[in-house]
């Protein structure tokens, strides 16, 4: 189930980020990949077209995330839950992210490969 979780919650925020973006066909493909590793954990891929300065602050998060124990995840994600949501506000890379980083079984992994035009290709990798 957790597995199935992370797919969802990397699919919807793929399609969720796209939509905002008003990104037609070519630039909202995405890739969502499920391996299973040697070490009989799951690995959780997926991968899209972003603006670079979000892709930025999607490695800073993702770096934050990954630097923090589960006791901590815990307590974020609790926090995270409390906080009043802006409905004006994007919640990108909010409590969906820290819920696939508190399955996880190693930190998240994330890299920016940079396109052109101001946009770059964004990977998560979650093993859970």
């Amino acid at each position: 189930m957790d597995v199935f979780s992370a797919y969802i919650e990397m699919s919807q925020n793929i399609r969720h980020y796209t939509a905002a973006q008003g990104y037609g066909e070519p630039e909202a493909t995405a890739t969502v990949v499920i391996a299973e590793s040697a070490q009989g954990s799951y690995v959780v891929s997926a991968g899209n077209v972003v603006e670079d300065a979000d892709g930025q602050r999607l490695l800073e998060r993702v770096s934050q995330l990954a630097s923090l124990d589960k006791a901590e995840l815990k307590s974020l994600y609790k926090e995270q839950l409390r906080r009043p949501r802006d409905e004006q506000q994007s919640s990108g890379a909010g409590l969906g992210l820290i819920e696939i980083a508190r399955k996880t079984t190693a930190p998240l992994e994330c890299s920016l490969d940079l396109l052109e035009a101001g946009r770059a290709f964004f990977t998560l990798r979650a093993t859970i």
